[in-house]
């Protein structure tokens, strides 16, 4: 930018007011004459500099009332005195950064909202205090009071009770979380992480009622098909029974008497399965462990003494009681001891029963051959057994441990397995005390 320089004319009206001054001290005007001339002299050239150094600073006053009013496109003038250039370039390179800033925002903002129209759940963004800031048209569609309340707090846009508890729950705790909901009779999965730096919570709903119908389906299926094949199996073994009587050195019928005991344990877990994933109905009650645990040891008495094995008991306190569902927790630790008399060959079985703070610990401990580590993540899943043949020999349907993990988590608890290959196995049962 040229800049101009003031000095000039200073130099040249001071030349002008001295060469004034001398001509009217040479005449012969009398002082009340010429001191008015040199007053409105100095008042003239006083006006001139006024207007000289005022005219960049109104273009400058000019320019702020048009950002002020949203128009970026204003800018200083050029040419400006060498006082006021510096001031000129420097507010417009500013202006330029700011209105470059502006429009990289006004993109970023478009494209942000053309990400969030695409994305097919209902997603907002809501501070620490609950102000919704940021959400996207699903939601609007979910919650209409989005649409009409911009920056509304969540409790004044949502009113579903449910949501509302897990989206106070996530802020108070401040940790992400997964839960289901409920909402106008469809099943959504709520998806809830934090943003610690910029404290914001994200919310992703998730409609997920064609995953549940199919989910519904399988377990449907598999209640229909065990419930089918139950029929013809009895029968099956029924008859098989009646013709081993007559012939009891066919050793051809042991073998279909085998596989057929075998099908109707495997339709048996079935059916169990397919029930406790449907909606398991709990029948708490409050029990004496020592009583219940000792029911569950005169069970397997015979079984024990025939391999020479052992089973003990500790319970501290003698007296411990718990709510529990007493019959399914028996299915679970039938299970458990089953597996565990099947897997050892010497030594015995331990049961642990204590009370840690609000917490029930239940702890199920053999010395049998234990698992592979690399197969310990697996051993709770349906049909998984560590050997297939070995499953086959002693009887094993693959479902057992899957049927306890369902008993225990209907509890409100979990599960676990600490295993080592050819020390043992224990599995751990951590229970709500409540």
């Amino acid at each position: 930018m040229r800049r101009k320089s003031v000095f000039p004319l200073l130099l040249a009206l001071f030349a002008y007011l001295a060469i004034l001054a001398f001509v009217l001290a040479k005449t012969t005007l009398s002082p009340w004459l010429s001191i008015p001339i040199l007053l409105l002299a100095a008042f003239f050239t006083a006006w001139l500099l006024y207007e000289y150094l005022m005219r960049p600073i109104r273009a400058l006053m000019q320019v702020a009332d048009s950002i002020a009013s949203k128009d970026l496109s204003s800018r200083m003038p050029e040419n400006q005195s060498w006082e006021i250039a510096r001031l000129a370039e420097f507010s417009n390179y500013m202006l330029d950064r700011m209105a470059a800033s502006i429009e990289r925002h006004r993109e970023s903002r478009d494209e942000l909202q053309l990400i969030l129209s695409s994305v097919e759940d209902a997603l907002w963004v809501q501070d620490m205090e609950g102000r919704i800031e940021l959400c996207n048209p699903i939601f609007q569609e979910l919650f209409p009071g989005a649409k009409d309340s911009p920056q509304a707090y969540c409790w004044e846009v949502i009113r579903e009770r449910d949501l509302l508890r897990v989206i106070k729950e996530v802020s108070d705790e401040e940790k992400a979380r997964l839960s289901e909901i409920t909402l106008n009779e469809h099943t959504y999965l709520l998806s809830a992480s934090l943003n610690r730096d910029a404290g914001k919570l994200i919310f992703i709903l998730q409609n997920i009622d064609d995953i549940k119908a199919t989910e519904q389906m399988k377990k449907d299926f598999a209640m229909n098909v065990a419930h089918e094949l139950r029929t013809p199996l009895t029968a099956i073994k029924g008859f098989v029974d009646i013709v081993k009587d007559d012939y009891p050195q066919n050793r051809y019928l042991g073998i279909i008497q085998r596989h057929t005991d075998r099908l109707i344990a495997l339709v048996g877990d079935l059916e169990e399965l397919a029930r406790l994933e449907r909606a398991p109905q709990l029948d708490i009650q409050d029990i004496c462990l020592k009583t219940f645990f000792s029911n569950i040891q005169s069970i397997f008495e015979a079984a024990l003494k025939e391999k020479g094995l052992s089973l003990t008991l500790d319970i501290e306190p003698a007296n411990l009681r718990a709510k529990l569902d007493p019959y399914k927790m028996e299915q679970v630790f039938i299970n458990l001891i089953d597996n565990a008399i099947r897997y050892t060959m010497s030594g015995g079985i331990h049961i642990y029963a204590r009370q840690q703070d609000a917490e029930l610990i239940l702890i199920v401990k053999d010395s049998g051959k234990g698992i592979p580590p690399d197969q310990v993540p697996r051993v709770f899943e349906r049909f998984y057994t560590v050997d297939q043949s070995r499953s086959r020999s002693t009887g094993g349907t693959g479902l057992g441990l899957a049927i306890v993990k369902h008993i225990v988590v209907s509890h409100g608890g979990r599960i676990s397995l600490d295993s080592t290959l050819g020390k043992g196995s224990s599995f751990r049962i951590v229970i709500p005390a409540k």
